[in-house]
């Protein structure tokens, strides 16, 4: 899981690493130019499988691809309005504000918050014993 905030070179990649997996990149919030070109490049690579290509070998006459196999979950707090052939590749799940319970969420973030900080205690004890 990664933020839309980072580099288009970050998301791709990061998608290289995500063969077999699903990949989740958080929070379209803005609708610019540049958010919406790596939504674009994210849609088409999964959307029709392919990955970058690039030259390589000595006189960069070989070509290199990467693999796209895997899936990608994208959150946005508006309607992307894509073109119609980049809209038939993606499905919009629209969620209602009124929809989720919060004090159920509240559990899982409270739960997360809990096992970060058991997690760094137990870390913190196994470095101190295995340095004795």
């Amino acid at each position: 899981m990664l933020r839309f905030e980072s580099t288009a070179v970050a998301l791709e990649n990061y998608r290289e690493e995500c063969i077999d997996m699903i990949m989740i990149v958080d929070d379209i919030f803005k609708k610019d130019s540049a958010s919406m070109k790596k939504m674009e490049a994210i849609n088409r690579a999964f959307g029709d499988g392919i990955g970058r290509a690039k030259s390589t070998g000595k006189d960069y006459k070989e070509i290199s691809r990467s693999k796209v196999r895997g899936g990608c979950i994208v959150t946005a707090e508006h309607d992307l309005n894509s073109q119609q052939s980049s809209a038939l590749r993606y499905v919009t799940v629209k969620v209602e504000s009124d929809s989720i319970d919060t004090i159920e969420l509240k559990k899982f973030q409270d739960d997360k918050i809990i096992s970060k900080l058991q997690h760094s205690f137990f870390a913190t004890l196994q470095e101190n014993f295995s340095v004795l």
